[in-house]
């Protein structure tokens, strides 16, 4: 965790770069060590800035390479769930894991790709409920209304 020293560092670093962006829009950055200047594409800026933002906001930063493995708590606590519910995950083939004498191994990217398409068909399906209610006109009922329905039932 950054402490408040470093924090005023990184405000100052990330401020100046999102104050000179917008006023030179063909700009090539680049970091420089040594007097010898390091360009960076835009993709490698933008994930400094990021960087810079989290620090500024006292936030911590870890990098983790994406060949690297996890234990099942590492990735439970990744995904927000049970360590034995996510061994059922692995089991049930839904992630792609391997076995180190009885311990199980799995991927961060492996683990990642399947947060990202669990929290896809998440937000898809919360979609899908939404429209749902609007289509039935239900979207404009106040609670009161559902629960005297629900009594007639």
């Amino acid at each position: 965790m950054p402490t408040t020293k470093h924090s005023k560092k990184f405000t100052d670093s990330s401020q100046n770069i999102r104050v000179y962006t917008p006023l030179l829009p063909n700009i090539r950055y680049s970091l420089v060590d040594d007097g010898l200047p390091t360009y960076l594409s835009d993709i490698e800026y933008s994930i400094l800035s990021s960087v810079l933002t989290d620090l500024r906001q006292g936030n911590s930063i870890t990098l983790v390479p994406s060949e690297a493995y996890m234990t099942t708590q590492e990735a439970a606590d990744v995904l927000n769930v049970s360590r034995p519910y996510f061994v059922k995950l692995l089991e049930n083939g839904e992630i792609p894991f391997s076995k180190v004498g009885n311990r199980r191994r799995v991927l961060v990217k492996d683990v990642l790709s399947y947060k990202t398409q669990r929290d896809t068909e998440r937000r898809q399906t919360l979609e899908e409920f939404s429209a749902g209610i609007y289509e039935d006109g239900l979207d404009d009922l106040d609670y009161g209304s559902v629960c005297e329905m629900l009594k007639d039932d």
